[in-house]
């Protein structure tokens, strides 16, 4: 049971979400019907659900919220942005009821009933809404006879049959006659239990499917016919009467006793196919047709995904060691052999990452929300635009970008677009945009976002950093270096601290969580115009292609999202860590990792240089020897390796041997900050 309770809360979370998308949708145009019916849909299924689980706070509160947009399908309530706000509290409410279902706190209470009291202002206003009149049939009515007979343990499934009853009738004009047959004696009648069974004749514009929604719950917990008769019936006062008298002297009346009642009013009444059965089967009982229809997707655990990546992991490893030992022995049939073993292993591995891998779209939501909320705080129009959201990522990296993120987000919204008085002075717009852009790049994942707002002013960045001495005055800057002081802890040009932003936190940790799922950021921006934030992601964290390289006594991996080309370089090029070198006609700055590792020096013929990207420069890293690519296993450090940042993690070699993993952008920001130069010095002022 507790696993059911699992599902219906993951469930539950995704129509929440699914629920907030079509309110912020429907804001844009509140004459859309279809997002009313959609609307309307995903608060029936959660209503639904959360009866079947016992969940009776979010089932009684969900039922008064859907009386709103009922009225609102039904032309008799006026959507409004009131409404509107109401509707997302609400789903903030349903949220915290569902995520702590054990909180029934005197503040949890008194919200719900405050909301409650909120609802009924616009039902109570409109109560002709509710109240069904009896008309005649129009040409695109149909007429359905329904039984319900729930099974005695319903209640106990927290099931409220009456709720169901009211959302058939709620269908279109109909009447209910209940069956009290299965009732025992009173010395065998038990409060636990439910005896009651209900027959329905209901006339309604609504399709089977329709109905069936509405049993969508209780399939397993009731038996359900819907038989649709062909001709049209009035289900006027006279009928309604004949029924119910009917139903006195008989109960229950059955298809037949109703088909006759019912015929009397149309002679050529013609019965139609037969019997909607929940169970898919048809009048005899057998398996209908529809029973072959196949399962388009099912719902797995993250912990079992997590369990199948941590399997395939060894059985690349293992793989690594069995090339390894065929090199050795030259077996031709063997090399055969683990030469397609290679390929399932590989196919079997994308297999795998595609599984984990999901749209950015995910992250949307909560974005869309964000950006209503504040700019409706600030009092700004913020459009919110998207493109390539359904880019995939791994669980586990867009997990950990959700706050970055939403750090630049907010960023954006609050430094970034001006107020709609400042834009009209600047011959702007004043509805301000902020745009989200997801694309693949090579083995990375890019995400650019961008406002249309005020920009940077990178003179104000320099004032602020020469007053906190992050720099000297004489220092000659780049555009990026300045931005770059933005991420420096707190750091902010803001004049006043907002609950917004101002205390210089949310820059610094949006680079510090995006360095951490080893992602690069880099921002461009025009003052007047608008700022860009860049992030440049890996596809995946756990298993990566590498370049294995060996460094002096010792092999290294090189990710290979990072490597750009290779090059030759006689050993004289190379006498300083840093020397500039023409590659391809183009002034590149090379690294020599021998020098700045601090191993001896010895005078090497040729040196290996890999180039690789850092902040749109082009850096080149000379290593001793490329020994050739590598699937690459990342495991972590360990607490003891902290502070040795340029590693992103281990591997484990075939021969078993272990080689560290570069973080290339911290390893190129130690080389450039000629930190490695300081250690070496400090190394050998001991020795001396």
């Amino acid at each position: 049971m507790e696993n059911l309770h699992q599902i219906f809360i993951q469930e539950a979370a995704e129509l929440l979400s699914e629920l907030e998308d079509a309110l912020l949708s429907f804001e844009d145009d509140l004459t859309d019907e279809d997002a009313v019916q959609g609307i309307f849909r995903v608060m029936h299924t959660l209503k639904g659900s959360s009866a079947m689980f016992g969940y009776s706070m979010v089932n009684d509160f969900t039922h008064e919220l859907e009386f709103i947009y009922d009225g609102i399908r039904e032309k008799k309530i006026i959507a409004t942005h009131e409404i509107l706000d109401l509707t997302l509290k609400s789903v903030d409410h349903l949220k915290q009821l569902i995520n702590n279902p054990l909180n029934t706190s005197n503040e949890v209470k008194s919200n719900q009933k405050g909301l409650l009291d909120e609802i009924k202002k616009h039902t109570n206003s409109n109560a002709n809404t509710f109240k069904k009149e009896v008309v005649e049939a129009h040409e695109d009515e149909k007429c359905y006879y329904i039984r319900f007979a729930p099974n005695k343990t319903i209640l106990k499934h927290g099931t409220n049959p009456n709720y169901i009853l009211e959302d058939l009738i709620d269908l279109g004009n109909g009447i209910i006659l209940p069956s009290i047959d299965r009732i025992p004696i009173l010395s065998e009648l038990t409060y636990q239990d439910f005896y009651m069974s209900f027959e329905i004749v209901l006339v309604t514009h609504s399709n089977v499917k329709e109905i069936e929604e509405i049993f969508m719950f209780v399939e397993d917990d009731a038996n359900i016919q819907i038989h649709q008769f062909e001709f049209d019936i009035n289900l006027n006062t006279d009928l309604i009467s004949e029924l119910r008298e009917s139903a006195i002297e008989q109960r229950p009346l059955g298809i037949d006793n109703i088909t006759k009642i019912l015929s009397i009013k149309d002679q050529d009444s013609r019965l139609s196919s037969g019997f909607f059965d929940p169970q898919n089967k048809g009048q005899n009982g057998t398996p209908s047709k529809s029973e072959d229809k196949q399962t388009d997707s099912i719902r797995v655990s993250s912990l079992k995904l997590d369990e199948m990546m941590n399997q395939i992991s060894e059985l690349v490893t293992t793989q690594a060691r069995l090339n390894m030992l065929v090199n050795d022995t030259g077996d031709n049939e063997l090399s055969a052999i683990t030469e397609g073993m290679n390929k399932i292993t590989r196919a079997l591995r994308g297999t795998a990452f595609s599984i984990c891998l999901i749209p950015i779209d995910n992250l949307m939501l909560r974005f869309k929300r964000l950006i209503r909320d504040l700019s409706k705080e600030l009092d700004k129009d913020i459009e919110f635009i998207t493109s390539g959201t359904e880019t995939e990522l791994d669980k586990s990296i867009l997990d950990k970008l959700s706050d970055p993120l939403l750090h630049l987000v907010r960023n954006c919204i609050d430094h970034g677009i001006e107020t709609k008085d400042q834009r009209l002075k600047s011959g702007k717009a004043t509805k301000g945009k902020i745009s989200l852009e997801a694309y693949n790049s090579g083995t990375n994942v890019v995400i650019e976002l961008k406002d249309d707002g005020r920009g940077i002013d990178k003179e104000k960045i320099i004032q602020k950093a020469l007053k906190n001495k992050l720099i000297k005055a004489d220092e000659n800057l780049t555009e990026n270096e300045i931005y770059n002081l933005l991420f420096h802890p707190g750091f902010s040009t803001a004049s006043t601290v907002t609950d917004i932003s101002g205390r210089g936190v949310g820059m610094d940790v949006a680079k510090r969580g995006i360095e951490d799922i080893q992602g690069a950021i880099r921002i461009e921006s025009t003052l007047g115009k608008g700022t860009s934030f860049k992030i440049s992601l890996p596809l995946t964290l756990s298993i990566i292609d590498g370049l294995l390289v060996s460094v002096g006594n010792e092999t290294f991996i090189l990710p290979l999202q990072h490597v750009e080309k290779c090059y030759e370089l006689p050993g004289e090029f190379l006498l300083n860590t840093n020397q500039p070198v023409v590659l391809d006609d183009k002034r590149m700055t090379v690294f020599n990792l021998r020098e700045a590792f601090g191993y001896k020096q010895t005078q090497q013929k040729l040196y290996q240089v890999i180039k690789t990207k850092f902040e749109g420069s082009d850096i080149g890293l000379a290593v001793d020897t490329i020994i050739g690519e590598h699937q690459v296993v990342l495991k972590p450090l360990g607490t003891m390796y902290n502070d040795q940042q340029e590693y992103s993690g281990a591997t484990i070699l075939g021969n078993g041997s272990v080689a560290l993993v570069f973080d290339v952008n911290k390893l190129v920001t130690k080389l450039t900050s000629g930190e490695y130069q300081k250690l070496n010095e400090r190394k050998y002022a001991k020795q001396k």
